[in-house]
């Protein structure tokens, strides 16, 4: 389930526009955005998730005889369930909205203590940079 709601996560960041480590993030369009998509899918949580392939509702017949655009209905099925079994559960908290000034970025906490407040560590960066020079002043 892990791997899944981490899949859903990449691909809200990917196709949302907003703001992503202090920089405007715009989301791809046709071709590109076709790619990228098939990037996350394919991407470190893809190749797990395709090896367990009946984890995320893909066939066997499924797995990488189709090309990015054509990833099986599966991957939305699955991506929905995992966020309605977490969103409903109690890990509900587990998931969250980078904290950093300029980003609006989703992120899913595996830490043990559940306390992650940032998408990346470029954003935890920022913000404790931005807390030193504060204080130099």
């Amino acid at each position: 389930m892990d791997i899944v709601i981490r899949v859903a996560a990449e691909l809200v960041n990917l196709l949302t526009p907003g703001e992503d480590r202090g920089r405007r993030y715009v989301p791809p369009e046709g071709d590109e955005r076709t790619a990228a998509v098939g990037a996350v899918l394919r991407g470190a949580g893809g190749r797990e998730a395709q090896r367990q392939g009946h984890r995320v509702g893909v066939d066997a017949d499924d797995r990488g005889a189709r090309q990015a655009g054509q990833q099986p209905d599966g991957w939305a099925a699955g991506c929905a369930t995992g966020l309605a079994v977490v969103l409903g559960g109690d890990l509900y908290d587990r998931l969250g909205v980078c904290t950093a000034p300029r980003c609006d970025r989703v992120y899913v906490d595996t830490s043990r203590n559940g306390t992650r407040r940032y998408c990346s560590t470029s954003c935890q960066n920022r913000v404790k940079t931005a807390a030193f020079r504060a204080r130099l002043s």
